[in-house]
């Protein structure tokens, strides 16, 4: 999980990236340069959302569950590249 969120003094500027944290345009620099990337990790999420939707349609609890694993699965995968590659893991 990412680290705390810093407070600026000026409201409308983004905040400060926590410990291990990309700033937002460092973000946007690994985004460009491998945009076929994103949008997969993106196109992951949306499959996984899918089918928790399909799960909640049906009224299955446990393949809703086993979706929920794949979504935080999918926006891990995809926050550790863009997001937090540097933070430190236990």
């Amino acid at each position: 999980m990412p680290g705390r969120v810093v407070a600026n003094d000026a409201p409308n500027d983004p905040p400060q990236p926590g410990p291990g944290e990309l700033s937002h345009t460092e973000i946007q620099t690994r985004i460009d340069a491998t945009h076929e990337v994103f949008v997969q990790f993106a196109r992951g999420l949306q499959a996984a959302g899918s089918e928790a939707l399909k799960a909640i349609d049906a009224r299955n609890a446990q393949a809703l569950m086993d979706s929920g694993t794949t979504i935080d699965n999918a926006c891990e995968a995809c926050h550790v590249t863009y997001w937090y590659p540097n933070q430190r893991r236990p």
